[in-house]
């Protein structure tokens, strides 16, 4: 494999020079996460938001690669950003974290096309590798959240005596 300027391996990820934004009301894990995610090699955070309604805005002032987006912000939530942002970016890549774990919500935020999803009491390594495969055009769903939604299908689906009785 011949190395190229713009792209390092990241594991077993190809990634081209990507930047994001990060939105989070909490300064605490804004910090966290706008730290490791600047210790990733070709990953540059260029804007950082605590409300939804400025993470709107950033984003469609400077369409970056990806957005981290926290689930629960003042003014917008993560889920209404990424609806409104991807109309003004469409090719911004879009993540939500979240410190809640609830099934249906999940289920919702993977049904909205989201590209990658996380719980924030996930290792941070294991959330920079699902970015990284997310920015490189993977959609990421933690294996947590995979777990949570597997289980609501699983409880909506009728079983064989139910279809006979149907």
């Amino acid at each position: 494999m011949e190395a190229n300027e713009d792209h390092h391996l990241q594991g077993n990820i190809m990634l081209q020079a990507a930047n994001i934004i990060i939105a989070d009301d909490h300064p605490f894990s804004a910090d966290g996460m706008r730290r490791v995610m600047q210790a990733v090699p070709d990953i540059d955070v260029v804007g950082m938001a605590t409300n939804g309604i400025d993470a709107i805005s950033e984003i469609k002032r400077k369409q970056p690669d990806g957005a981290l987006l926290d689930l629960s912000m003042p003014g917008a939530n993560g889920l209404e950003v990424f609806l409104e942002a991807k109309r003004w970016s469409p090719n911004t890549r879009f993540s939500i974290i979240t410190g809640r774990s609830a099934a249906p919500l999940f289920k919702k935020l993977y049904d909205a096309g989201i590209d990658g999803l996380f719980v924030k009491s996930e290792l941070p390594e294991d959330i920079c590798v699902g970015i990284l495969k997310m920015l490189d055009g993977t959609r990421f769903i933690s294996k947590e959240v995979q777990t949570a939604i597997e289980k609501i299908r699983a409880q909506n689906e009728l079983s064989n005596r139910e279809y006979q009785v149907l």
